[in-house]
């Protein structure tokens, strides 16, 4: 068959689902092939612009298209069958390492330590993996549970279950312990997400073992990662994330798109239950990038069309198929929400433009002082520092013609670093804000957004920089093999622009995450004198409920092994207002909806309020939480602040209470058959 001479030059596909160009021959990048180019490399004996001059110049044209293709195919075939050796058992180490130093500080002393930036996310996922125990030990709900926020519970798909990881270290959190396990989560999810970014942009995005050691490096350990290793592992565990790229893009040239897409479906079922957060903005970057690359290669994308409507339709079959219930509980189930709490759209929620030139405080140069200014520790996902801005905007500038990938990697890279800096844009100083510049302002209200922090995007920002740095590196090595040894200007300049991503990765290498000490447990709890006054199916209640977030009877409960529930917690319920003025649709907020009881002792324990002198109607209305609550016991740390105060107020509301171990208690059991009408108002 004739070749058709005026079809454009294409984007070679190879057998490895690279997105980029893939390497000549020789092992140096292909050139610049845009479509309607057409390169001159020898002498054409013809005039320029005669028939036998373009003759010539198509001939050179299909011939150069099939040796990059074929080139191409073999290096992608090489490159995706690439044997394991040490090579890479030596970067899984490394990897494991660099998670464990990170770690290191929470590991002299996980059950009495916690992330000294962050001391409420830990307990919370203690209480998760318990709660992942328990599903096997007492057949407890996956998605709901009623031992927070007792007795009307709280929804754990609404909420971050983590369902993907603590349902298998059930048996690890069973053996050792939630806090251990916790700790074990963090480090090995570092470990996992930078060797999966390492194995598939050395296998299948990009191409070989050193670019994808730089690309792990920058993906697992780069500074939207790294801070969150303060206490949230379900964002440090982004080991799926590449997988689910890789597998996508591996469908364009699929053979069997079914049973590939089937694959895909289980990667984003996994991932759902491990964040939704995250997979959901994978996926619309994910969109975002086939229709820029769409826009800029026409012909490739029409060429794959087909393997990948097939495989995403048998995927999102799949996927609809496994999380059709969960979801729909997490939508429409008991105690479900619809939206974040609207004060998380403002700092530190959202990303000052000066963060993303500013080193991270966890990197050994960052300035904690300086940084608190443009975001919390825990949220510093946009710290790249100026050395890997400059590398990243360089990288988009010489490989701009080349590679269309790193075009739509580009421009992805700037919608949402521009969509991370919130309802209005801050150069630097929070208080002078420019809302009219704001990208997140329309995105925040289209549907599940308003379930997304704006700091969060700039978590998309991290790959994509990874991916970048990765192509550069990959075109570097073969690029300075071939220079002259005459030519030192291009030597000087190739050494600086090695220098320079050095540099700049070496710059945000993360230090290991400051600990600090967690108050301890009362040895009531600890030695398990609590049974001898708690039933099962009863619930304890704090006496200063507002202390630390509701961290510190959360804390209680978790030492108890959850054995009994507690009233209020700290998790997102449904604020009791109706969204948009539809009353079956509610925002979240952190904690339950306050009754007045509740409200009373937590006023109680920060000084705002005390009885008054006829405590009477107090009295009925704490009978009468007690008893909804079904509380057995309420209990006040002598170490809590303002203990005296509280123990005197709580005293004239309910009783005398109790010296019990290092406690106070008093015994509410006799509410349950009170027979007080309870009011219909506050008192």
């Amino acid at each position: 068959m004739s070749e058709d001479v005026t079809a454009p030059v294409e984007w070679p596909v190879d057998t490895a689902g690279h997105i980029g160009s893939p390497p000549s021959r020789d092992g140096a990048a292909e050139s610049s092939v845009d479509e309607g180019d057409v390169e001159d490399d020898g002498e054409v004996s013809a005039r320029p612009g005669s028939h036998a001059g373009k003759t010539t110049a198509v001939r050179r044209r299909i011939v150069r298209r099939h040796v990059a293709a074929d080139a191409g195919t073999r290096t992608g075939e090489r490159e995706s069958r690439m044997r394991w050796n040490r090579v890479d058992l030596i970067v899984a180490a490394i990897f494991l390492l660099g998670a464990y130093i990170v770690t290191s500080q929470m590991w002299l002393s996980p059950t009495s330590n916690t992330a000294a930036a962050n001391g409420t996310d830990q307990t919370f996922f203690e209480w998760v993996l318990l709660h992942g125990l328990r599903i096997f030990t007492h057949g407890e709900n996956p998605f709901f549970t009623t031992q927070l926020n007792a007795p009307l519970g709280v929804n754990l798909m609404s909420n971050t279950g983590l369902l993907g990881l603590t349902i298998p270290f059930a048996p690890i959190t069973a053996l050792i312990g939630p806090a251990p396990t916790f700790v074990l989560l963090i480090m090995l999810g570092l470990a996992a997400t930078a060797f999966a970014w390492y194995y598939v942009i050395s296998r299948h995005l990009v191409g070989g073992r050193l670019p994808g050691f730089v690309g792990g490096v920058l993906c697992g350990f780069g500074p939207s990662i790294i801070t969150h290793a303060n206490n949230h592992p379900n964002l440090t565990a982004g080991f799926v994330i590449p997988l689910i790229i890789w597998r996508a893009l591996a469908l364009r040239t699929s053979r069997r798109p079914v049973r590939d897409g089937l694959i895909l479906g289980l990667l984003a079922t996994y991932q759902t239950f491990i964040n939704e957060e995250v997979l959901f903005l994978t996926a619309f970057s994910g969109v975002l990038f086939v229709l820029l690359y769409a826009a800029l290669r026409p012909s490739v994308v029409r060429s794959a069309l087909r393997p990948m409507v097939i495989g995403l339709a048998s995927g999102g079959a799949l996927a609809i198929v496994l999380l059709a219930y969960p979801l729909y509980f997490q939508f429409y189930g008991p105690q479900h929400f619809s939206g974040l709490p609207t004060w998380l759209e403002n700092w530190p929620y959202r990303l000052p433009l000066k963060s993303y030139v500013t080193l991270p405080e966890l990197s050994h140069w960052g300035d904690p002082v300086g940084n608190l200014q443009l975001a919390t520790q825990t949220e510093e996902n946009s710290f790249f520092g100026w050395p890997l801005v400059v590398v990243a905007i360089g990288t988009v500038a010489l490989l701009w013609r080349r590679r269309p990938a790193v075009r739509a990697l580009g421009i992805i890279g700037v919608l949402f670093a521009w969509a991370s800096l919130g309802n209005a844009v801050v150069f630097r100083n929070p208080a002078h804000a420019h809302p009219g510049l704001s990208l997140w302002r329309h995105l925040s209200t289209l549907p599940l957004f308003d379930s997304v922090l704006p700091s969060r995007l700039a978590m998309v920002v991290l790959p994509v920089i990874g991916l970048l740095v990765a192509f550069a590196v990959h075109d570097f090595v073969p690029a300075l093999k071939s220079l002259d040894s005459q030519q030192s200007w291009k030597i000087a300049g190739a050494v600086l622009a090695a220098a320079s991503i050095v540099a700049s990765i070496v710059l945000i290498l993360p230090r290991s995450v400051p600990a600090a000490p967690r108050p301890k447990v009362p040895a009531f709890f600890t030695s398990g004198d609590w049974r001898h006054y708690v039933p099962a199916g009863s619930s304890v209640m704090s006496a200063s409920p507002y202390e630390g977030y509701s961290i510190p009877y959360m804390r209680w409960a978790v030492t108890a092994g959850l054995d009994f529930s507690v009233p209020g917690g700290y998790f997102l319920g449904p604020d009791g207002k109706p969204k948009n003025g539809d009353p079956s649709q509610q925002r979240g907020q952190y904690g339950p909806q306050m009754r007045p009881g509740e409200e009373a002792l937590g006023s109680l324990g920060i000084g705002t309020w005390a009885p008054p002198p006829d405590t009477s109607g107090w009295t009925t209305q704490m009978i009468c939480d007690l008893r909804f609550w079904h509380t057995s016991i309420v209990v006040l740390d002598k170490t809590a602040a303002r203990a005296t105060q509280v123990r005197a107020g709580v005293d004239r509301l309910i009783g005398a209470g109790r010296d019990i171990d290092d406690v106070v208690v008093w015994d509410t059991r006799w509410t349950w058959t009170n027979p007080l009408n309870c009011p219909s108002t506050r008192p």
